[in-house]
């Protein structure tokens, strides 16, 4: 998805995911995803590029745990959690 705030193109890419615990942690599955096709999109510079999945417990851990790393934190990208009612945490709008 991609829209325009304020003269700046804002692209996200968004997955899925369980809301409530499951075994076998499908949460990394999406979460990696996310991060690997939003990482391959035709950025330019001034955009935001938005990995994002839903706002559970689960997703929310590994965003927390992710967001440090060295490697993530050198491509910009940021992890967002939307909320059921479409509240976004992670990502301040421009």
């Amino acid at each position: 998805m991609v829209i325009n705030r304020n003269g700046h193109r804002v692209i996200a890419e968004c997955k899925k995911g369980p809301l409530v615990a499951r075994r076998g942690s499908p949460e990394r599955v999406h979460l990696a995803a996310a991060i690997g096709q939003a990482i391959l999109c035709d950025a330019k510079p001034g955009d935001f590029v938005l990995a994002a999945v839903p706002d559970s417990p689960a997703f929310r851990k590994l965003a927390e745990e992710w967001r440090k790393r060295p490697l993530l934190m050198k491509t910009g990208l940021t992890i967002c959690l939307v909320a059921r009612s479409g509240e976004v945490s992670g990502f301040s709008p421009v």
